[in-house]
């Protein structure tokens, strides 16, 4: 949705224009209707009942501009212009009224293009955009040798991403810029900034014929096919629909013309002086808005717990703090750590993880730890398991099964395969995928298979936002589990002899540039996981072991795990991380993730 249509219910409430743009094409495009007001939403500009802003009779042409403050008319303090219908009453002299923002100054300097032209015998009224100045403040300025009474009402405000403001002049009749018939001009060097060079439309052109010989209907379009519109841009200021004729200059506002065109470096817009037999130059006198393609929103971001599992506060999606106390390398845990194998384990000693659909058969899943004891206390699970379902090699045998709704996994360990609709395990846990993971998971520390985990579409997107699961030997292993771990090995008592408790925390320090690192793609993804998130201490191992599915892509494990030994020596023990402390506290390394769902 662009911001021209985001405008267009404002311009046809105001009966203002907008004129299209093209890339220096000859000719003219036909004038199209407004944009109906029940098409345009209302996040980028807001209508209001109209509020009087000012209302002075006597103003005078030789009198310094007057600013006047908006907030008392309904104008939130995010607007950055307003929407306007200013009126010049009672002319004494001929002239013109300019509106411009207030740039703070103490005496203002007057504005160098009008909103209304002003004549003798006449009350012209004109729509306007005007973009706030210092303090929410718009100036007004008589440029006359008389008076007029000046009314201004406030009908809107336009919030950022619209680009209505400040009056520029475009094309001037009055000193010879204007063209007899038909003329291209072009607009590049008219706004500010370079703000022009995304715009598909120029918003409220407050033109002026001038000269015209004969009754006529001059207009306002944009470069597009050789012909004239054949209807009127400009109208007489007492009549809706009549023509402009003869006579003195007539301002008046232009219709709508949206436009799709794709500006290049030299936009144009082109002015016919008339629709029919009448000749005569045309003054274009202003620009006061110009209109840019708005980006689509971006959609809120999205997580599914099948892909990245658990809730945004849990250990394994919050990133390291700036206030993580890192240990020495020499310091006695980080001297135990540093002393293994790393190794990066997928097809053995790993989890596979199968994601099951309603197709699947509903089969029967045997828990045989509870029947060892009583074989009449057979524990069994209906679960949709996939026929070629098969475990990692090493005998923990780990596979995770996801149920079709992709927010309950089941984790079993020692898996086997009696046949398609009946299997069983020495362990099965039923996991709430929008939880932490960090109860009864089938782990020793008893957290999930699937916290830490690394996924193959991970690793084919070089990017891991969150904690990896790390093991370590018996002999890095110290008595004591700490979080966000629960227990430990059995037999730990007699097989633990390091400085480790189960639930360490690991990673690299901040100060480690990984970046400048001879690293392949998946070896900088683990890098940042690290880095950002650190790994925690969750199974024992034989080897300093990294973990990722089954289902990884073997050519980037390898790559991974040869990366992995380069970035093993840079790893330290971090001291402070508590479950009131996830990852030492302070500022986080990376944003808050959504909810999964």
């Amino acid at each position: 949705m662009s911001a021209l249509r985001q405008i267009g219910g404002m311009v046809a409430a105001l009966g203002v224009a907008l004129v299209g743009l093209s890339a220096a094409n000859p000719g003219v495009a036909v004038v199209s209707d407004p944009v109906p007001a029940a098409a345009a939403p209302s996040a980028s500009f807001v209508p209001i009942r109209p509020v009087r802003l000012v209302d002075r009779a006597g103003v005078s042409g030789s009198s310094s501009p007057t600013c006047m403050s908006v907030a008392a008319s309904g104008v939130p303090d995010d607007a950055v212009s307003v929407a306007l219908d200013v009126t010049a009453a009672a002319p004494t002299a001929p002239g013109h009224l300019a509106l411009f923002p207030d740039p703070g100054t103490a005496d203002p300097t007057p504005h160098a293009v009008s909103t209304v032209d002003v004549q003798v015998g006449a009350d012209v009224s004109n729509a306007a955009f005007a973009e706030l100045g210092a303090g929410r403040r718009i100036c007004y300025d008589l440029v006359s040798a008389g008076t007029a009474r000046v009314v201004v009402d406030v009908t809107g405000y336009a919030t950022a991403g619209v680009g209505l403001g400040v009056a520029q002049r475009l094309i001037d009749g009055r000193t010879g810029d204007g063209g007899t018939a038909l003329a291209a001009h072009p607009v590049r060097s008219v706004v500010r900034d370079g703000v022009l060079f995304d715009a598909v439309a120029l918003a409220a052109l407050s033109a002026v014929p001038v000269s015209a010989t004969a009754p006529g209907a001059p207009s306002v379009h944009r470069s597009a096919v050789d012909s004239l519109p054949g209807v009127s841009t400009l109208a007489d200021a007492r009549s809706a629909t009549a023509a402009v004729g003869p006579g003195a200059p007539v301002a008046a506002d232009s219709k709508v013309a949206p436009s799709a065109d794709t500006l290049t470096t030299s936009p144009t817009i082109v002015t016919a002086a008339t629709t029919g037999t009448s000749q005569g130059a045309l003054a274009v006198d202003m620009i006061q808005g110009y209109i840019v393609p708005t980006p689509a929103p971006t959609p809120a971001p999205v997580r599914l717990a099948a892909l990245q599992p658990f809730s945004s506060t849990a250990p394994w999606n919050t990133s390291l703090g700036s206030g993580a106390i890192f240990q020495a390398k020499t310091d006695p845990a980080t001297a135990n750590f540093l002393g293994g194998s790393p190794a990066f384990n997928s097809v053995s000693w790993s989890v596979a993880v199968y994601q099951a659909s309603m197709s699947d058969p509903l089969a029967t899943l045997v828990d045989t730890r509870m029947t060892v004891t009583n074989p009449k206390d057979d524990v069994s699970y209906p679960v949709r398991i996939p026929v070629n379902a098969f475990p990692t090699g090493g005998t923990d045998k780990h596979v995770a099964i996801i149920d079709p709704n992709g927010t309950v996994a089941w984790e079993i360990y020692a898996m086997t395969k009696v046949d398609d609709l009946h299997w069983k395990s020495t362990r099965v846990v039923r996991t709430d995928l929008l939880g932490d993971g960090l109860k009864n998971g089938a782990r020793a520390s008893s957290t999930s298979v699937l916290a830490g985990l690394i996924r193959k579409d991970e690793l084919k997107a070089g990017s891991i936002r969150h904690a990896l699961m790390i093991g370590i030997p018996d002999t890095m292993l110290e008595l004591g589990p700490v979080w966000p771990a629960n227990t430990q090995d059995s037999g730990a008592q007699a097989t633990y002899s390091g400085r480790l408790p189960m639930g360490s925390l690991v990673a690299i320090p901040p100060d480690v540039n990984v970046d400048a690192m001879p690293l392949s793609a998946e070896g900088r993804a683990v890098a940042h996981a690290l880095q950002n998130y650190g790994a925690y201490v969750v199974i024992r191992a034989d080897t300093v072991a990294l973990y990722g599915e089954l289902a990884c892509d073997q050519a980037q494990v390898t790559r991974a795990r040869n990366d992995w030994s380069k970035l093993y020596p840079y790893m330290r023990v971090v001291t402070n991380s508590s479950s009131t402390n996830v990852g030492g506290g302070g500022i986080r390394r990376d944003t808050l993730l959504p909810n999964p769902s």
